[in-house]
C-alpha cells in the first residue's frame, strides 16, 4: 500500500552532489570468460541526467561494460535493468551509478543480482551444431524471425504436431542449493513454454 514498492532502508542509497554522476562499487569474485547475467531496478533521481552511466562492468578491463542512464526518461521512477556480461577476470567490480541534472538528489537501487550462467558459455549460437545444446524433436534455428527478442541468437524450436519439442543441455548442480532460472520465451500458436528438469518437476510458463 505504498506508493514506492522498493523504497527504503533497504534499498541502496547514492547521492550525486555535483550535479553529474557518483556510483557505489562493489568487487565480485568471476572466472575468467564465463557469462554472468545482472539484473536489478534502479529509482531514478528527481531530475535524471541522460549523459549519466548507469552501471560499470570492469571499466577499465578489455571485457568492459557500460550501461547509459540514457533509457531513464522521467524522475522519481522504478527502471528494471538486465543485460549479460563475459567476465574477464577472476575478480570483477560492478559499479552502480545515479546521475542528475541538480546537485543533491539521490537514485535508488534495490534487489540487483549477478548470476554466473551456469548452460552455455557463450550464450545461444547461431548454428545448433556449435552448441552444447541438444535437440530433441526437430528444432531449428531462428534466421528469419526478426521481432523482439529474436533472431540468429535465439532458437526457434517447431512443433508442427502435439508432440512436445525441446533443446537441452545437462548442467553440474550441488544438491541442496538453490539456483535462479531466467531467460526469455516467446511462444507460438500454442501460447505455452514448458520447462523440464530431469527428476523434478515441470513448469508450465
Amino acid at each position: 500500500d505504498s506508493l514506492y514498492a522498493k523504497f527504503g532502508a533497504y534499498s541502496l542509497r547514492i547521492e550525486n552532489t555535483d550535479a553529474t554522476e557518483a556510483k557505489a562499487t562493489c568487487g565480485i569474485t568471476t572466472v575468467a570468460g564465463a557469462d554472468y547475467h545482472f539484473h536489478g531496478w534502479f529509482r531514478s533521481p528527481v531530475t535524471p541526467s541522460a549523459s549519466a552511466v548507469l552501471v560499470y562492468i570492469d571499466g577499465t578491463a578489455a571485457l568492459s561494460v557500460q550501461v547509459g542512464q540514457a533509457g531513464v526518461s522521467a524522475g522519481s521512477t522504478w527502471y528494471e535493468v538486465e543485460f549479460d556480461f563475459e567476465a574477464a577476470d577472476a575478480s570483477t567490480d560492478v559499479a552502480l551509478g545515479s546521475g542528475s541534472a541538480t546537485n543533491n538528489e539521490f537514485g535508488y537501487w534495490d534487489s540487483v543480482q549477478v548470476i554466473k550462467s551456469a548452460l552455455d558459455a557463450g550464450g545461444f549460437e547461431s548454428n545448433i551444431a556449435g552448441s552444447d545444446w541438444a535437440t530433441t524433436g526437430a528444432p531449428t534455428v531462428d534466421d528469419a524471425d526478426t521481432s523482439e527478442r529474436s533472431g540468429t541468437l535465439c532458437y526457434k524450436i517447431n512443433s508442427d504436431d502435439p508432440v512436445t519439442k525441446y533443446i537441452s543441455q545437462g548442467v553440474t548442480l550441488t544438491s541442496g542449493e538453490e539456483y535462479t532460472f531466467t531467460g526469455h520465451v516467446k511462444c507460438g500458436t500454442a501460447n505455452k513454454g514448458v520447462i523440464v528438469l530431469s527428476g523434478a518437476a515441470s513448469e508450465t510458463l
